[in-house]
Protein backbone atom coordinates (compact mmCIF):
# COMPACT_ATOMS: atom_id res chain seq x y z
CA UNK A 1 0.00 0.00 0.00
CA UNK A 2 2.70 2.47 0.98
CA UNK A 3 4.73 1.38 -2.01
CA UNK A 4 1.83 2.10 -4.37
CA UNK A 5 1.21 5.59 -2.96
CA UNK A 6 4.93 6.30 -3.23
CA UNK A 7 4.61 5.99 -7.02
CA UNK A 8 1.14 7.44 -7.48
CA UNK A 9 1.77 10.75 -5.69
CA UNK A 10 4.74 11.81 -7.92
CA UNK A 11 2.80 10.64 -10.97
CA UNK A 12 -0.21 12.76 -9.97
CA UNK A 13 2.05 15.77 -9.30
CA UNK A 14 3.68 15.40 -12.71
CA UNK A 15 0.26 15.08 -14.34
CA UNK A 16 -1.03 18.22 -12.61
CA UNK A 17 2.03 20.28 -13.46
CA UNK A 18 2.29 19.20 -17.12
CA UNK A 19 0.14 22.08 -18.47
CA UNK A 20 2.52 24.56 -16.87
CA UNK A 21 5.51 23.15 -18.76
CA UNK A 22 4.62 25.56 -21.58
CA UNK A 23 4.70 28.52 -19.20
CA UNK A 24 7.87 29.75 -20.87
CA UNK A 25 7.00 28.81 -24.43
CA UNK A 26 8.24 30.99 -27.27
CA UNK A 27 5.74 33.22 -29.08
CA UNK A 28 6.10 34.99 -32.42
CA UNK A 29 4.19 37.92 -33.89
CA UNK A 30 4.84 38.96 -37.50
CA UNK A 31 3.50 42.06 -39.22
CA UNK A 32 3.48 41.57 -42.98
CA UNK A 33 3.61 44.24 -45.67
CA UNK A 34 4.42 43.98 -49.36
CA UNK A 35 8.12 44.83 -48.93
CA UNK A 36 9.07 43.90 -45.36
CA UNK A 37 8.31 41.71 -42.36
CA UNK A 38 8.60 43.07 -38.87
CA UNK A 39 7.68 41.50 -35.60
CA UNK A 40 8.29 40.57 -32.04
CA UNK A 41 9.63 37.37 -30.44
CA UNK A 42 8.75 36.82 -26.80
CA UNK A 43 8.14 34.23 -24.12
CA UNK A 44 4.80 33.74 -22.38
CA UNK A 45 4.11 36.70 -20.15
CA UNK A 46 5.61 39.15 -22.65
CA UNK A 47 9.29 38.64 -21.76
CA UNK A 48 11.35 39.52 -24.88
CA UNK A 49 13.39 36.74 -26.46
CA UNK A 50 16.63 38.69 -26.74
CA UNK A 51 18.96 37.67 -29.56
CA UNK A 52 16.57 34.99 -30.83
CA UNK A 53 17.37 33.90 -34.38
CA UNK A 54 14.55 34.74 -36.80
CA UNK A 55 14.75 33.15 -40.23
CA UNK A 56 12.77 33.30 -43.45
CA UNK A 57 12.19 29.79 -44.87
CA UNK A 58 10.68 28.40 -48.05
CA UNK A 59 8.55 25.25 -48.35
CA UNK A 60 11.65 23.09 -48.78
CA UNK A 61 13.00 24.27 -45.41
CA UNK A 62 15.83 26.30 -46.91
CA UNK A 63 16.83 29.42 -45.00
CA UNK A 64 16.47 32.43 -47.28
CA UNK A 65 17.53 35.06 -44.74
CA UNK A 66 18.26 35.19 -41.02
CA UNK A 67 18.51 37.99 -38.45
CA UNK A 68 18.75 38.25 -34.66
CA UNK A 69 16.10 39.91 -32.55
CA UNK A 70 17.18 43.00 -30.59
CA UNK A 71 17.03 43.46 -26.80
CA UNK A 72 13.26 44.07 -26.94
CA UNK A 73 12.70 40.96 -29.09
CA UNK A 74 11.95 43.01 -32.23
CA UNK A 75 13.17 42.12 -35.70
CA UNK A 76 12.77 43.26 -39.29
CA UNK A 77 13.34 41.34 -42.51
CA UNK A 78 13.00 42.45 -46.11
CA UNK A 79 10.20 40.57 -47.81
CA UNK A 80 11.55 38.26 -50.48
CA UNK A 81 9.63 36.88 -53.44
CA UNK A 82 6.74 34.47 -53.02
CA UNK A 83 9.18 31.66 -52.27
CA UNK A 84 9.23 32.57 -48.55
CA UNK A 85 6.41 30.79 -46.73
CA UNK A 86 7.49 30.65 -43.07
CA UNK A 87 9.11 32.84 -40.45
CA UNK A 88 10.77 30.62 -37.86
CA UNK A 89 12.14 31.93 -34.57
CA UNK A 90 14.66 29.97 -32.49
CA UNK A 91 15.59 31.13 -28.99
CA UNK A 92 18.70 28.89 -29.15
CA UNK A 93 17.73 27.05 -25.97
CA UNK A 94 15.29 24.56 -27.46
CA UNK A 95 12.30 26.80 -28.14
CA UNK A 96 11.19 27.13 -31.77
CA UNK A 97 8.04 28.73 -33.18
CA UNK A 98 6.74 29.06 -36.76
CA UNK A 99 4.57 31.74 -38.39
CA UNK A 100 3.02 31.04 -41.82
CA UNK A 101 3.24 33.87 -44.34
CA UNK A 102 0.53 34.94 -46.73
CA UNK A 103 1.34 35.11 -50.41
CA UNK A 104 1.89 38.64 -51.70
CA UNK A 105 1.53 40.06 -55.15
CA UNK A 106 4.78 40.89 -56.87
CA UNK A 107 3.58 44.16 -58.34
CA UNK A 108 5.78 47.22 -57.99
CA UNK A 109 5.41 49.18 -54.74
CA UNK A 110 3.30 52.33 -54.89
CA UNK A 111 6.40 54.53 -54.69
CA UNK A 112 7.55 53.09 -58.02
CA UNK A 113 4.23 53.69 -59.77
CA UNK A 114 4.22 56.17 -62.60
CA UNK A 115 4.64 59.71 -61.24
CA UNK A 116 1.46 61.73 -61.13
CA UNK A 117 -0.83 58.72 -61.49
CA UNK A 118 -2.40 56.56 -58.85
CA UNK A 119 -3.99 53.37 -60.01
CA UNK A 120 -6.42 51.42 -57.84
CA UNK A 121 -3.91 48.70 -56.91
CA UNK A 122 -1.29 51.21 -55.78
CA UNK A 123 -3.86 53.09 -53.71
CA UNK A 124 -5.13 49.87 -52.21
CA UNK A 125 -1.58 48.84 -51.28
CA UNK A 126 -0.90 52.24 -49.67
CA UNK A 127 -4.09 52.03 -47.60
CA UNK A 128 -3.45 48.39 -46.65
CA UNK A 129 0.09 49.17 -45.46
CA UNK A 130 -1.05 52.25 -43.51
CA UNK A 131 -3.85 50.36 -41.77
CA UNK A 132 -1.58 47.37 -41.05
CA UNK A 133 1.01 49.68 -39.52
CA UNK A 134 -1.56 51.25 -37.21
CA UNK A 135 -3.25 47.97 -36.25
CA UNK A 136 -0.03 45.98 -35.61
CA UNK A 137 0.48 47.18 -32.01
CA UNK A 138 -3.14 46.29 -31.21
CA UNK A 139 -2.72 42.80 -32.65
CA UNK A 140 0.48 42.28 -30.64
CA UNK A 141 -1.16 43.49 -27.42
CA UNK A 142 -4.16 41.23 -28.00
CA UNK A 143 -1.95 38.21 -28.68
CA UNK A 144 0.12 38.88 -25.54
CA UNK A 145 -3.05 39.33 -23.46
CA UNK A 146 -4.40 35.99 -24.68
CA UNK A 147 -1.11 34.30 -23.74
CA UNK A 148 -1.28 35.39 -20.10
CA UNK A 149 -2.73 33.15 -17.42
CA UNK A 150 -6.18 34.24 -16.38
CA UNK A 151 -7.97 33.97 -13.03
CA UNK A 152 -10.13 31.19 -14.45
CA UNK A 153 -6.96 29.23 -15.33
CA UNK A 154 -5.68 29.66 -11.78
CA UNK A 155 -9.00 28.65 -10.21
CA UNK A 156 -9.24 25.68 -12.54
CA UNK A 157 -5.79 24.50 -11.43
CA UNK A 158 -6.71 24.87 -7.76
CA UNK A 159 -9.95 22.97 -8.42
CA UNK A 160 -8.04 20.13 -10.03
CA UNK A 161 -5.69 19.94 -7.05
CA UNK A 162 -8.58 19.84 -4.55
CA UNK A 163 -10.40 17.28 -6.70
CA UNK A 164 -7.39 14.99 -6.90
CA UNK A 165 -6.78 15.41 -3.17
CA UNK A 166 -10.41 14.46 -2.55
CA UNK A 167 -10.12 11.35 -4.72
CA UNK A 168 -6.92 10.38 -2.91
CA UNK A 169 -8.48 10.88 0.53
CA UNK A 170 -11.58 8.93 -0.50
CA UNK A 171 -9.40 6.11 -1.82
CA UNK A 172 -7.37 6.09 1.44
CA UNK A 173 -10.56 5.97 3.56
CA UNK A 174 -11.84 2.94 1.62
CA UNK A 175 -8.82 0.90 2.65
Amino acid sequence: MVRLSRYILPLLCAFCLAPYAAAHSLKLFVQESHDRLSGHVYFSGGIPAQQALVALHNDDGQVLMQVSADQQGRFELPRSANSATWVIANSQDGHIVKWPLQAVETAKPAAEAMPGTTDAQALERIVRDAVAKEVAPLKLALQQQQDRAKLSDLLGGVGIIFGLAGVYLWWRSRQ
